[in-house]
């Protein structure tokens, strides 16, 4: 595996590019995880530093998605959304539990 990408490099990748590095790198985690239950692989450090850059990943693909959807929405115009009237909570009553006296 590659060594760790910087999250500069990660954001300026296409959305293609980094589900292709995502895939690959769950496996790889995958694999790790696999080897250190069964006690092939010691470095488990190496394995969260893995993990947080999957988790690293996974923020900038939902980043891009986001700015994706955002732009999106700016360009159609939409009427603002209503308001529905807010409608007050009953409360519900809890009845108490009974309990048996014959236990004693």
């Amino acid at each position: 595996m590659s060594p760790a990408i910087t999250i500069t490099e990660l954001r300026s990748m296409q959305i293609a590019d980094l589900h292709k590095e995502l895939r690959a790198h769950q496996t790889h985690v995958r694999k790790m995880r696999m080897q250190i239950t069964m006690n092939t692989e010691k470095d488990t450090g190496r394995y969260r530093q893995e993990k947080k850059q999957l988790a690293r990943m996974m923020m900038v693909i939902g980043e891009k998605q986001k700015e994706t959807k955002g732009t999106k929405e700016s360009k159609e115009t939409k009427e603002p959304l209503k308001k529905s009237p807010a409608t007050a909570k009953v409360a519900v009553s809890k009845k108490p539990r009974k309990t048996s006296k014959a236990s004693l």
